[in-house]
């Protein structure tokens, strides 16, 4: 069975991208990541307004620190559209106030950041950077106290053995820890994206690679500047 993908939109012009590939999306239990950092609910709510009721796929709200995870949640004035299943908590450096790379403050963050989620009845989604690997963190002890976990491991997606070796040291921590992999999503960014971009044929390898080793949902990022980009990695894929 093939992944689930995970697709990003910061912007109006992005969703609307997005909205026109909806026959290459869906099939498979997709995921819009919908982004506003500072947790904006009308901006939030008229991008997820950008896609048909009848697309096929999950909705979730990705905001950066916990302040703007409990005002986007306790928002009423509007309120957070109840098509949003979960919040992605953007968590990497120079983002978040709250970010540490101590291990056990992180730990503290992301137990925080679902008790208010959990609170508001949404699912809670940790996004950590993957810069933790290379620093003592334990992955798969971060995922047992959230739903899921979804790692920024694009850097390690540009080269094949740097994949595979991340792919296989983020699988070990969830095994050791007990959590199965089916809350465990990746990440590989397209062109355009910045430094860490890789070509759709090297995206479609590390997609391949996370999927034979069980990891069940595979992040995209992409650019608008280079739309092409998504459109063939979601045919390499048999979208």
């Amino acid at each position: 069975m093939a992944q689930p993908l995970t697709i990003a939109a910061y912007n109006q012009s992005e969703a609307t991208f997005l909205a026109t590939t909806e026959s290459q999306l869906g099939a498979q239990g997709d995921r819009i990541d919908l982004v506003s950092q500072k947790g904006d609910v009308p901006a939030l709510n008229r991008l997820l307004n950008t896609f048909p009721a009848s697309l096929p796929v999950r909705y979730v709200a990705h905001v950066a620190g916990l302040d703007n995870v409990r005002s986007v949640l306790g928002s009423t004035n509007p309120a957070l559209d109840s098509r949003f299943s979960g919040i992605f908590y953007d968590y990497e450096p120079n983002y978040e106030p709250e970010f540490d790379f101590d291990p056990g403050r992180t730990y503290a963050n992301f137990t925080q950041f679902a008790a208010i989620c959990h609170q508001h009845g949404k699912l809670a989604i940790g996004y950590p950077s993957g810069q933790g690997l290379k620093r003592g963190w334990d992955y798969g002890r971060l995922a047992t106290v959230v739903d899921e976990l979804a790692v920024q491991t694009q850097h390690a997606g540009l080269e094949t053995a740097t994949w595979e070796d991340c792919i296989e040291r983020l699988v070990r921590q969830f095994q050791q820890n007990g959590v199965p992999l089916s809350r465990l999503t990746v990440q590989t960014s397209l062109p355009q994206v910045g430094v860490n971009s890789t070509t759709p044929q090297q995206a479609l390898v590390n997609y391949q690679y996370a999927q034979s080793r069980g990891v069940s949902s595979f992040n995209v990022w992409w650019s608008p500047k280079d739309p092409g980009s998504l459109t063939e990695f979601l045919k390499l894929i048999g979208r």
